[in-house]
């Protein structure tokens, strides 16, 4: 993906060894506009085609077409997928056409339908991206993070008792979107601790038991995976580091468990996550 949606920064406008040579370059006006900076962003992979035009004095211009993808997906499926909180896909096994009924996960920039209730409206910026076999289905995995769904633990959240930092302080329970997933990203440079039963107020828990736990330092590796919070247990968020709380482990009557499924699935059989950070369109702020 290119940055900032300028995909003509990238491109050249010279003929090396042809110095009366000049390229233009345009794209579908669907997608771009005349400076090819892209109109919207679509998150799922997507190919476009871009046209290059060279000109030359006295020459009849000679055009090229090439195809380019500009979704955050950089593979198409069945070898990629792009999934969120939202995504109706099992637990323990990759639905490729419950999936597909849902284009996804509902982002309207790629043609999907949102699941009612449970928009993805607004996007953080921030995927947990990562290879491996669900079900029956091996697959590079994007996870893409709703905005609302995430907190930060700055330095002034942080309290010194003796070697250790403890997290304090209730700011962290104002959550904006209806998905269960809680996510708290350690925005310093000390690993933060927390106790399981201060978690549970923290992140405006229901209970201890009815949740899954993940913790993922820096480098994108999952250091602990808990089925229920445990009230006693110190949890340690690793600067620069992650922890992610799903919802209730079997779901509620209204939802069947697949609401955030999706999340569980990918945790669970992740060893390691790529953690990639974007821009955000101005369309999902």
């Amino acid at each position: 993906m290119f940055d900032g949606n300028k995909l003509l920064d990238f491109l050249p406008t010279e003929l090396e060894g042809f110095p009366t040579v000049t390229i233009k370059w345009s794209g579908d006006s669907n997608e771009f506009t005349e400076d090819l900076v892209l109109k919207k962003q679509r998150m799922l992979y997507y190919e476009t085609t871009v046209i290059a035009t060279l000109e030359s004095e006295g020459e009849t211009p000679v055009t090229v077409e090439f195809k380019v993808n500009i979704g955050l997906v950089e593979k198409p499926a069945p070898q990629a997928y792009g999934i969120s909180q939202t995504s109706r896909t099992g637990a323990t096994s990759f639905d490729v056409n419950a999936y597909n009924a849902e284009n996804g996960f509902g982002n309207k920039f790629d043609g999907g339908t949102n699941i009612t209730g449970r928009t993805f409206t607004r996007f953080s910026g921030l995927i947990f991206k990562s290879n491996f076999t669900w079900g029956t289905v091996t697959a590079d995995f994007y996870l893409f993070i709703r905005a609302g769904n995430i907190a930060n633990v700055n330095e002034n959240h942080l309290t010194q008792e003796g070697d250790k930092y403890r997290v304090t302080g209730s700011t962290l329970t104002s959550w904006h979107e209806s998905s269960f997933t809680r996510i708290v990203y350690n925005n310093t440079d000390k690993d933060g601790v927390i106790a399981g039963e201060q978690l549970k107020g923290v992140l405006n828990l229901q209970g201890h038991s009815a949740y899954h736990v993940w913790i993922i330092d820096g480098e994108g590796n999952i250091t602990l995976k808990h089925t229920g919070t445990q009230p006693a247990f110190e949890y340690v968020i690793p600067a620069g580091g992650y922890i992610i709380v799903r919802g209730y482990i079997d779901g509620n009557a209204g939802n069947s468990g697949n609401v955030t499924a999706a999340v569980l699935g990918f945790f669970q059989n992740a060893t390691k996550v790529e953690i990639l950070k974007f821009e955000v369109h101005n369309d999902y702020k």
